[in-house]
């Protein structure tokens, strides 16, 4: 997986050179050990097809920019045939994309964790501070 390109694309539209654009809905989801969920987002892919072959991600705009293509009827059966194609290639690019979005939100909880860490062991040892000088006030 590549990070998306600089060219923008709308729904309804193929990028010159591609056969087809395949837009794919991607649901992002991280757990922790309670299994309660801390990330939960949807992204879409606009992922141009040559051949085969899938490109690389573009920036996709969104469903509410450009304008709606119109399919033939023969559009449906089309896509079908190029899916079963594409069918693997996708699943390794999910692959892809979930290794890296692992990678990067252990990174993104161990920096959280040392910057916790450290913000804390500093709280603690304030308050630790502020116990020493109330009680050497209290005491005789």
């Amino acid at each position: 997986y590549q990070p998306p390109s600089r060219w923008c694309v709308t729904r309804g539209q193929v990028p010159s050179g591609a056969d087809a654009l395949l837009l794919l809905t991607v649901e992002e989801m991280a757990v922790n050990e309670l299994r309660e969920t801390f990330h939960h987002w949807t992204r879409t892919l606009a992922l141009p097809v040559h051949g085969e072959t899938l490109g690389q991600a573009l920036t996709y705009l969104g469903p509410h920019h450009g304008v709606a293509a119109t399919a033939a009827p023969t559009d449906q059966f089309v896509a079908r045939e190029l899916w079963d194609a594409l069918e693997e290639p996708v699943k390794v690019l999910l692959g892809q994309l979930r290794s890296l979005l692992s990678e990067h939100m252990r990174r993104e909880l161990k920096a959280a964790f040392t910057q916790a860490h450290s913000h804390e062991k500093e709280a603690f040892e304030q308050r630790i501070r502020e116990v020493a000088a109330l009680q050497k006030a209290q005491s005789i």
